[in-house]
C-alpha cells in the first residue's frame, strides 16, 4: 500500500483498504494493472482504488535480477555455472598480468612469452582458455613449467589454489 498517496484518500478506511489489498485475487491484480483502476466495497462503501495506491513489488526466483524504469524491464539470470567462474578466473589472471606489465614498464603492445607453474588441475583449465588469454595479453606462447625460477614468479591465488607465473 502507498501510505503516500491511498491515506489522503481513504481517510480512516486506509486500514481497511490495506487489508483488502493484501487479499487481491488473480483477477483484482490483473483488472487493477490493466485498467488503472479498481472499484471495491468497504463496509458497504464503494471506494475506487488507484494504480497509484498500490506500491507493486515483484517476486523473482532465485538468480534473478529485475530492473524496471518506466515501461522498460530488464529481467537477468545471474546464476553463475562453473564455466562463468572459471572465466572471471582467468579475466582476473590477464588484469594481474597487465598491471605487473605496467609496473615492469612493458608496453601492452607489445607481445610477451608466459611461464605458468601450478597444479594439474589448475593448468587444465588455463589451457582450456588459453586462447583468451594469448588474445588479451598477447602472448607469443605459454610455458607450463613446473620448474620455475621463484625468484621472478608472481603468486597468483587461481581457484584456491597458489599458481606462479612469470612473463618475458
Amino acid at each position: 500500500m502507498n501510505f503516500k498517496t491511498a491515506g489522503s484518500v481513504f481517510g480512516k478506511h486506509v486500514n481497511e483498504v490495506k487489508d483488502y489489498v493484501a487479499q487481491f485475487s488473480e483477477a483484482e491484480k490483473n483488472k487493477l494493472q490493466s485498467k488503472g483502476t479498481l472499484d471495491i466495497v468497504i463496509k458497504e462503501q464503494t471506494l475506487t482504488l488507484l494504480d497509484s495506491h498500490v506500491l507493486k513489488e515483484s517476486l523473482l526466483k532465485e538468480h534473478y535480477v529485475l530492473a524496471e524504469e518506466s515501461s522498460c524491464r530488464v529481467l537477468l539470470h545471474t546464476y553463475l555455472t562453473e564455466e562463468l567462474l572459471q572465466e572471471g578466473q582467468m579475466r582476473e589472471l590477464i588484469r594481474t598480468i597487465q598491471d605487473n606489465r605496467k609496473k615492469r614498464n612493458l608496453p601492452v603492445e607489445r607481445y610477451i612469452t608466459l611461464t605458468i607453474s601450478g597444479s594439474d588441475k589448475v593448468m587444465v583449465i588455463i589451457k582450456k582458455f588459453e586462447a583468451l588469454l594469448k588474445v588479451n595479453i598477447l602472448l607469443t606462447e605459454i610455458d607450463y613449467n613446473n620448474d620455475l625460477d621463484l625468484d621472478d614468479a608472481i603468486p597468483v591465488i587461481l581457484f584456491e589454489e597458489k599458481v606462479n607465473i612469470s612473463f618475458k
